[in-house]
């Protein structure tokens, strides 16, 4: 998430997040009031990382391959990119460490 989106959260959603290298990640729970958040804002999520720590560093595990139809309505497209994001977060739930990258 860029400097300025993560400006753009509330402090709650911004606490329940870590920094590594530079970026924000949440654990499962928080990536997915994030993402509800964005999505009621209005803004599509249009992809996240998997990612552990490892020592305060991110150690990138996978990237989401979810693809949105652009031809949409917007409140449809928004919609359609929280579902992909959402879908991608619950695979790696139950992984250990898994934080996640939006």
């Amino acid at each position: 998430m860029s400097e300025q989106h993560e400006m753009d959260l509330p402090k709650y959603l911004i606490e329940k997040g870590v920094k590594l290298s530079g970026e924000m990640a949440w654990p499962p729970d928080a990536a997915i009031e994030v993402i509800d958040y964005m999505a009621n804002a209005g803004e599509a999520v249009v992809g996240v990382e998997w990612w552990r720590d490892v020592r305060g560093m991110a150690t990138w595990e996978a990237t989401s391959n979810y693809h949105c139809d652009h031809s949409l309505p917007h409140s449809e497209y928004v919609a359609a990119c929280a579902k992909g994001a959402k879908d991608f977060i619950e695979q790696f739930r139950n992984e250990p460490g898994a934080l996640f990258n939006i």
